[in-house]
């Protein structure tokens, strides 16, 4: 199997498990392997040049996506790319892609594995003088983002409704490091330190949401986790 790692950075293996250079490995090439992968029936020709070539002339942009088709499939082998008429997608059979497993593992409901899939899309990867394919890139890292808060939600109140503290302190960890703004997340992660015996931690966490509230946003304290805090310290003075 051809392995293409979007997740954290952009890799392409070949199937001895070589990291692939030269050509290949050139950024339009990578960029079209991308668009493919994570639209996973396939784009039109029209949609690939105006996210990868949008400055160039029809007739250029057409030859240089031929030009990058062949590169692939030259170096890769003809049965990595399925055209169908105008549409160009990977062959499955062929392609192993880690945003394909921790989709089909979120769909199957295997959240646990799923969020063994980290790391930003495409992180530091971008193409210059293609402004269509950065603003995609943005969109599905929002996408990502949601689903991947959507499986740490789900899996933290399962663990709750299990007493099973520990493992909601690891979701709701993660919650609050995606979004330390969050005073739903940051109460949510207080309550599973305190149910696991540790205020301290939970009053510390109550701090450092005031401190991320303060410095990146000019505001106050959230008053429902000033109120949990305070709870924290008056159950136990010695914790403040």
């Amino acid at each position: 199997m051809l392995r293409l790692t979007l997740l954290g950075g952009t890799h392409l293996r070949n199937d001895a498990g070589e990291l692939v250079h030269g050509r290949l490995a050139q950024r339009h090439c990578l960029a079209l392997l991308a668009l493919l992968a994570v639209e996973r029936v396939g784009l039109s020709r029209d949609k690939l040049i105006a996210y990868l070539w949008p400055v160039k002339n029809e007739t250029a942009a057409r030859h240089r996506l031929s030009v990058a088709m062949h590169v692939i499939r030259h170096a890769l082998g003809s049965d990595t790319l399925i055209v169908r008429g105008d549409a160009v997608a990977l062959d499955e059979r062929v392609w192993d892609v880690d945003i394909w497993r921790f989709r089909d593992l979120l769909a199957g409901g295997q959240l646990e594995s799923a969020i063994a899939y980290s790391g930003m899309l495409l992180d530091g990867f971008f193409l210059r003088d293609a402004p269509q394919f950065e603003r995609w890139v943005d969109s599905q890292r929002d996408r990502l983002l949601r689903q991947r808060v959507a499986a740490l939600q789900v899996l933290a109140m399962e663990a709750e409704r299990r007493g099973d503290w520990t493992s909601a302190e690891r979701h709701q960890r993660e919650l609050v490091a995606l979004d330390p703004s969050s005073a739903s997340y940051a109460i949510a992660l207080m309550h599973s330190l305190t149910e696991s015996g540790q205020p301290a931690a939970a009053i510390r966490t109550a701090r450092a949401h005031s401190v991320t509230l303060s410095a990146d946003y000019g505001l106050l304290p959230d008053p429902a986790v000033a109120k949990w805090a305070a709870g924290l310290r008056e159950a136990d003075p010695r914790k403040s």
